[in-house]
């Protein structure tokens, strides 16, 4: 038996459904991955089972696993730095995710089953709560985190890419997902009323033969370019 087809019964066993990614690859290598999904341990013998099979990576579908999975990146090399989380400690996805638990007066929600990835980073599962399904998102809950829920998957702990293995953290609980938590992931976004930033960033040269009364195109005078704002498109005309 292979080490993919041994790593998929062990999923399945804990009641995680999963079907088969392409040899060495994230990507899934069946259509319909989140339907066809299974326990089943002759279909997945039948999956993994021939010679080509065996070699090929094992996904976990989120949602019908009933599982939420967090997924803690670490930055690109050279990749900018939100400033909100330009602060010493905070390097990765495992830093601002401890932050946040602490900023909520939770201790950082380590304590369940848990995936080293290839790439450095973490996938820290979690059962999904009652209610309404939660669905992938990505930098939503905060920089380098990203969720797998409903409508996604994980490459699972067995899996190989790149010539580096999953592995998971070995623990056997997988904890329900926090309530700060889950209300982080729920939230709907808010429009920002803060234009000092955007000001800041979108002050231009003005290259063209626009300017604004009194000067002329060789005094160098500075515009903000507000395209995107259409309250100051109405008042701009007004003035004309």
């Amino acid at each position: 038996m292979s080490e993919q087809l041994d790593a998929a019964l062990a999923h399945a066993s804990r009641g995680w459904k999963v079907f088969p990614l392409r040899i060495g690859d994230k990507r899934p290598a069946v259509r319909d991955w989140e339907t066809r999904a299974t326990t089943d341990a002759v279909r997945i013998h039948r999956a993994w089972g021939s010679q080509r099979g065996a070699r090929c990576n094992v996904g976990i579908a989120c949602g019908p696993s009933n599982l939420v999975v967090v997924d803690l990146d670490t930055p690109a090399h050279g990749s900018p730095r939100p400033y909100e989380w330009d602060k010493p400690g905070i390097d990765t996805g495992a830093d601002v995710f401890a932050a946040l638990a602490e900023q909520h007066g939770e201790p950082p929600p380590f304590e369940t089953f848990s995936v080293e990835t290839v790439s450095g980073g973490e996938h820290v599962y979690f059962a999904a709560p009652d209610g309404p399904a939660i669905r992938n998102s990505a930098g939503k809950v905060g920089w380098l985190i990203d969720v797998r829920g409903a409508g996604g998957y994980v490459v699972a702990a067995g899996s190989k890419v790149g010539g580096r293995r999953y592995r998971s953290n070995g623990h056997a609980e997988v904890a329900r997902l926090p309530r700060w938590l889950t209300a982080a992931i729920q939230q709907q976004p808010r429009p920002s009323t803060d234009l000092g930033r955007f000001l800041d960033v979108c002050q231009r040269p003005v290259l063209g033969p626009r300017w604004w009364p009194g000067e002329s195109p060789r005094s160098g005078g500075v515009q903000a370019v507000l395209m995107a704002a259409p309250f100051f498109a109405v008042r701009a005309s007004r003035m004309r």
